[in-house]
């Protein structure tokens, strides 16, 4: 996503990294319940630090649904203005491999059906006052079905095909979207939206 932050800092914005969930080598790998504690932290942390009175989420992957179950369980939404997601896991992947090894946690999360898509699922995704955005790709083959693993169903959020916007840039892969400048433009946009 280094497209992404280089965009962010060229605004003038200040993008901050966030690790979550690490167990030895691997990110993302803790519970997701765990992982956004410790989301909840950064934030808590970031704002103190900086000021600030909100934040900007911009996730992919299971990293939006680390971002939701803290909007909405931890109750982030008041200190978050957007979350903007490239390829986020939202309903659950129905693929024989998730995100990771299925030994981790955070992988099985990520899974159709889990306890968390569950939860996040009931009585829908969004909180009030975070304005969401998606970006999914036709060509994703970690997040099944394609589009629909990742869209929030909610007529308030903005739900796009990465290919439906960019035809001229061709198929992307739920690894490669983060990397795609197309991608990388499409967040700015949201970040910038009015």
């Amino acid at each position: 996503m280094s497209g992404i932050t280089t965009g962010i800092r060229d605004l003038g914005g200040c993008p901050f990294i966030f690790g979550y969930g690490i167990i030895g080598p691997i990110q993302a790998a803790a519970p997701v319940a765990e992982s956004a504690s410790q989301l909840e932290s950064f934030v808590t942390k970031l704002l103190a630090t900086t000021g600030a009175t909100h934040v900007d989420i911009v996730a992919h992957s299971s990293g939006a649904l680390v971002a939701n179950y803290y909007l909405k369980f931890l109750h982030g939404g008041p200190h978050v203005d957007r979350a903007t997601y490239l390829a986020p896991v939202t309903t659950g992947t129905t693929a024989a491999t998730p995100i990771g090894a299925l030994d981790f946690p955070g992988a099985l999360d990520c899974l159709a059906g889990s306890q968390v898509t569950q939860a996040l699922l009931a009585d829908g995704v969004t909180v009030p006052g975070v304005i969401y955005a998606v970006l999914a790709t036709h060509g994703d083959q970690v997040l099944t079905p394609p589009g629909p693993a990742s869209f929030i169903n909610d007529p308030r959020v903005e739900n796009d095909y990465f290919e439906d916007l960019y035809p001229q840039a061709g198929l992307s892969s739920h690894a490669t979207l983060p990397m795609q400048p197309e991608a990388a433009q499409w967040v700015i946009e949201q970040l910038l939206a009015e």
